[in-house]
């Protein structure tokens, strides 16, 4: 993420710095129009990034481009994609007058089953065996449906989801597989039910494939890893480096109040002021729009 992408507002100047640092720790590869992306659409649906109302992930794809001797190359590309949560939806939901609550019904049982898959090691170059134990259905498929209501409409909206369509091979989903259906099933049925409100809404991350948040892990793993080190560094320094310790650590303490701070002013913020939260700097105006048609553009 450059310095190209700067605040043009210097009343929240320091929000919206604020705002770039904490994406820039939270999702280190984002490239600027990323950014953009990922702005425009917060400031759209005036989501908070602070309270994990929407956050980025990135993940690596891989595709053949022509090369000069006439044949194809792997490259690989690092893409976006944009999360919220399902509290988001009836969190914003709740505050139409047409909205009418929601159900949930199951359709189906669980049983416990283990489950044996062999992994490639990072070590050695071979390969190992991991046993766990998992939830799965104990017929042919297990259905999650939820029904939504609204005041001005005299038939509800349904929305299904069965766990074949999106069980995923994780911890989550192995131990708590109803929990993660009706995540699913209430992001559906929502955004089916107010389609102008939650139209090109986010997904939930129970929605989107696995592998479409691996780097988002692994990036997680090797900050933790560099904390530990970092840990184990300080824990063998002598008395002087621990002095400069407490100074850092004073210093971060600080911005670590900033940042409350700042966290605290944006919710106190009017819906306007969100709205121009998400402002980020613009190219000159076209000489050709003379009446300012395209003002509405935030970048």
């Amino acid at each position: 993420m450059s310095e190209e992408i700067k605040p043009i507002t210097t009343r929240i100047a320091p929000m919206q710095a604020s705002l770039l640092e904490y994406l820039r720790q939270k999702s280190p590869n984002l490239n600027d129009s990323q950014v953009k992306e990922f702005l425009t659409i917060a400031g759209t649906y005036k989501l908070d990034p602070w309270k994990r109302e929407i956050y980025a992930v990135t993940y690596d794809t891989k595709r053949k481009v022509p090369d000069n001797r006439g044949g194809f190359t792997e490259v690989t590309e690092t893409q976006m994609s944009v999360i919220t949560g399902y509290e988001v939806f009836l969190k914003i939901a709740d505050s139409f007058p047409q909205y009418d609550g929601y159900g949930l019904s199951h359709e189906g049982t669980f049983k416990k089953t283990t489950i044996t898959k062999e992994y490639p090691s990072r070590y050695n170059g071979g390969t190992y065996k991991k046993t766990t134990t998992a939830l799965v259905p104990a017929g042919d498929d297990y259905v999650v449906t939820c029904t939504v209501y609204r005041t001005d409409r005299s038939h509800p909206t349904v929305a299904e989801v069965s766990w074949q369509e999106f069980a995923q091979e994780n911890a989550m989903w192995q131990t708590k597989p109803r929990i993660m259906l009706e995540k699913v099933a209430i992001a559906r049925a929502h955004r089916l039910a107010f389609p102008n409100e939650f139209g090109g809404m986010p997904y939930i991350s129970e929605e989107l494939p696995e592998r479409m948040q691996s780097k988002s892990q692994r990036e997680s793993q090797n900050a933790s890893q560099s904390q530990r080190e970092s840990q184990n560094a300080s824990q063998s320094e002598n008395a002087s480096t621990s002095q400069s310790q407490n100074a850092s650590t004073s210093q971060s303490q600080r911005e670590s109040q900033n940042s409350n701070t700042n966290r605290r002013n944006f919710e106190q913020m009017s819906t306007e002021q969100k709205g121009g939260l998400y402002t980020l700097a613009r190219p000159p105006r076209n000489p050709l729009d003379s009446e300012g048609l395209f003002d509405g553009n935030p970048f």
